[in-house]
């Protein structure tokens, strides 16, 4: 069924601003701004959101290792059937232009298939589903993947997630493994000291809770 010619015209319009409200804004690095950002969402839009930034993020990191393009060059470049139309295609260059290394080019990805699993799974999908707790523990080495295989606490599980977003992204960026690395135990280490803190104050409020009730209801005397 064909439309009005004014009405294909508002119908460019609409999509256009709506893609330009896309790239408003900028994302924080704190990850303390990024879990209250996350706070509302499910797991599964955990990971859409931030599996879908970080191919922003690649997308204009290669972006800027090419020469001036105009603004429909580009669109050609990212449009259906372009050289940077897909996720695969937009790891592929980036490691073949020695943009990317093959650490980042592993946890791409695996960010990737977490990102459609989470996109497109028909069943529920969160962080404690053993197979995305699996995927999950890919994007980690030594002493953290051994924590994580045997964590099964939904904060702690997300907050990983989000520690692997932030080291990637400090790798698309260019920043070393070393310092993206000392960034990312920074964080865990923040995170842990908030969760033991959490934990301590749960525990008093509980405690005083408990001596209240004690204090309300007191046993009979025996005799």
């Amino acid at each position: 069924m064909s439309r009005p010619e004014g009405d294909q015209e508002r119908r460019t319009r609409v999509l256009e601003a709506l893609g330009s409200y896309q790239k408003l804004g900028a994302l924080s690095d704190d990850i303390g701004d990024l879990a209250d950002m996350l706070m509302d969402e499910s797991d599964r839009g955990v990971v859409v959101i931030l599996g879908s930034l970080i191919e922003d993020a690649l997308l204009a990191r290669l972006m800027g290792t090419f020469t001036s393009l105009s603004n429909q060059e580009q669109k050609n470049l990212i449009r259906g059937g372009g050289l940077l139309s897909s996720f695969d295609h937009k790891v592929t260059l980036a490691h073949a232009t020695g943009t990317i290394d093959q650490e980042t080019v592993d946890m791409l990805k695996v960010i990737k298939a977490m990102r459609n699993a989470c996109a497109h799974s028909r069943l529920d999908i969160k962080f404690s589903t053993p197979q995305l707790h699996d995927a999950l523990s890919l994007l980690f080495a030594g002493p953290a993947k051994a924590t994580i295989n045997n964590n099964g606490n939904p904060l702690a599980l997300r907050f990983y997630f989000i520690i692997s977003y932030l080291y990637l992204s400090d790798r698309i960026k260019g920043i070393s493994r070393t310092r993206a690395a000392k960034r990312s135990r920074m964080f865990m280490d923040a995170f842990l000291t908030s969760l033991e803190e959490t934990v301590a104050t749960y525990r008093a409020s509980l405690e005083k809770r408990n001596k209240r009730r004690a204090q309300s209801f007191p046993q009979s005397s025996k005799g």
